[in-house]
């Protein structure tokens, strides 16, 4: 016997469609689940008793807690916990005439989440939660031939369908670690998420997307089960819903829970809540405009504090949301707002010993082969925003090194004839910012790049704009420069390699040229990286730099010879000329 014919008799509203919905719900769960199920069956007319929802948090902490979902000892029977969510999914047959309306987000969070267990009899149970829940909420109030009737009958054969190739899970058990953010079961439920969603819309329940959102939430910032809160992130993605200013504290408050922590669970779960703050920068665009001033330029800060992290995998997913916020239409508006937000925020950060800037901390990441890209596509996106204290608080300092990480690839696609037209956009906003700080003549060589006008070779545009950069940037200490240059050749993406080399010998020959003093030090430097590469086997690539580095030992030596080279003596008339030293009276006296 089932429970859902006994519902089917008690209720005639009941949509005969879904008659034996939960048949074979006791197939594996022996002989103590059938024992409790009769046991309430006995006294149905009291279970009305047990949907008192007042007690309701106590319900949930108890699911919450109950089960390890990626451990299974199926033949030690049901314990307790697994009992109590047997009857659960059985509820809303046993008592046909409770309105389970508002109970209904609850009950298909419980199911989505245990969909996966590696305890069959629980993803069983959950199963048929979810399907006697849809039977009880959405047949229940719709007319027969109704579109919700119908999307609610196809989901109840899809679920039966992916059931039974699935061994019963309607998706892999398996979690985002930290090398892999992308896992397939992620896409398996927002697919599903949008199909429950969509039958409980057609049903009329236009609340249910907002209440399952919040219960969502709910579970991944206070569950203890690592797997559930993940599970319930992905929910949240699913959902339509837009992020608020209490969504967004109680997800980074569990963010710093477990941000650069050494437990690779932790490192994974700390992923799962960034994609999803990933996935609420563009549910900014919908908010109101007080909202989005609100939200954006906090994002933004929570991303750029993340930036201190060593982990590369966090690190990482820092970048992509530092680059969403700023692909934000907001960000990118010509209204002040938002940005005006996020210099008051910095006040208040109280950022210790000292706020580098955005700029320089992006920096960490241009020298890992992994980030590199990544790395190099956010620098694009903050050349207009140079001259912001926000991301270069001297107003200076990073325009050397921002023209030197990205001439790179610009050499790289020199030649090209399918160059891509971000590079071309890139180089011709670089030029804007060069020209509006005074360096005229570079900007102008990039904006003959970005319009793809330059009459001459490779070679030459190259030789130039290591003649005008020289002439830019060199006239103080250009030692950070060639540094950041080096780590680059060393440790950055091996794709520029080539291009790196080139601008070096550009740089040092141009450097030479102007007599800048240290050069001495960076050949020095430049063959350690030689001897290194060549160990590497990088035979080919080290030739320029071989060429380069000889070139600055050898001009150090001409500046230092020259400095020691004895003065010829002065002339009566330089000897004149030479302010004469005058003795205080005292002295005189003396």
């Amino acid at each position: 016997t089932t429970a859902s014919g006994n519902s089917n008799s008690a209720n005639p509203n009941n949509n005969n469609n879904m008659a034996g919905i939960g048949v074979g719900v006791r197939s594996r769960t022996g002989s103590s689940g059938q024992r409790l199920l009769s046991g309430y069956r006995q006294g149905q007319a009291d279970l009305s008793r047990l949907c008192d929802w007042s007690a309701v948090d106590s319900l949930r902490k108890s699911l919450c807690d109950a089960f390890d979902p990626q451990s299974a000892n199926p033949s030690e029977g049901l314990n307790a916990h697994e009992c109590g969510l047997l009857l659960l999914s059985e509820m809303p047959n046993l008592c046909p005439h409770y309105d389970w309306v508002h109970a209904a987000p609850l009950l298909v969070h419980v199911a989505f989440i245990n969909m996966d267990h590696m305890n069959p009899a629980v993803v069983e149970s959950s199963r048929f939660l979810l399907l006697n829940t849809l039977h009880a909420v959405v047949l229940c109030s719709s007319a027969p031939e109704s579109q919700a009737a119908e999307l609610a009958t196809a989901l109840v054969a899809k679920i039966r369908s992916k059931a039974a190739q699935g061994f019963g899970r309607l998706w892999a058990n398996e979690s985002v670690t930290p090398w892999r953010s992308i896992v397939a079961s992620v896409a398996d439920i927002l697919a599903m998420v949008l199909r429950v969603k969509e039958a409980f819309d057609q049903a009329g329940l236009g609340d249910f997307e907002a209440a399952w959102a919040a219960e969502a939430l709910l579970w991944a910032t206070s569950c203890t089960r690592r797997h559930y809160s993940s599970r319930s992130l992905h929910v949240m993605r699913g959902l339509n819903v837009r992020l608020t200013s209490a969504t967004f504290a109680d997800l980074l408050t569990r963010l710093m829970d477990v941000v650069e922590s050494v437990d690779l669970e932790s490192q994974g779960f700390a992923m799962d809540i960034l994609m999803t703050l990933e996935v609420m920068v563009d549910r900014c665009e919908e908010a109101s405009e007080g909202e989005a001033l609100e939200l954006l330029p906090r994002l933004f800060w929570a991303a750029v504090g993340l930036l201190e992290s060593d982990n590369e995998p966090e690190f990482g997913m820092a970048l992509l949301l530092l680059s969403k916020v700023l692909d934000s239409r907001r960000m990118q508006g010509a209204s002040p707002a938002c940005w005006q937000m996020v210099g008051s925020l910095l006040g208040e950060l109280q950022w210790r010993p000292h706020f580098p800037g955005v700029h320089a901390m992006l920096l960490k990441s241009s020298t890992s082969p992994v980030l590199f890209k990544r790395t190099l596509s956010l620098l694009v996106k903050v050349t207009p925003r140079l001259a912001d204290p926000v991301f270069d608080p001297t107003q200076s300092a990073a325009l050397p090194i921002h023209v030197a990480l990205l001439l790179p690839p610009f050499l790289h696609h020199f030649e090209s004839q399918h160059r891509a037209q971000h590079w071309d956009a890139a180089a011709r906003a670089l030029s804007s910012v060069l020209q509006g700080a005074g360096h005229s003549s570079l900007g102008k060589l990039l904006l003959l790049y970005a319009d793809r006008s330059y009459s001459k070779s490779k070679a030459q545009w190259l030789s130039d704009v290591g003649k005008y950069y020289a002439q830019a940037f060199f006239q103080s200490d250009h030692s950070p420069i060639f540094h950041m240059l080096m780590e680059v050749l060393e440790h950055g993406d091996g794709q520029y390699r080539k291009a790196v080399i080139e601008l070096l010998c550009a740089l040092l020959k141009a450097a030479a040229a102007l007599g800048r003093p240290r050069l001495h030090n960076f050949g020095l430097e430049l063959m350690h990286v030689i001897v290194r590469m060549q160990r590497d086997k990088q035979y080919v690539d080290t030739h320029g730099l071989i060429d380069a580095a000889a070139l600055a030992s050898a001009s150090e030596a001409e500046r230092q010879q020259q400095q020691n080279q004895p003065q010829p003596p002065m002339s009566p008339q330089q000897q004149q000329s030479l302010p004469q030293q005058t003795v205080p009276p005292q002295q005189q006296q003396q």
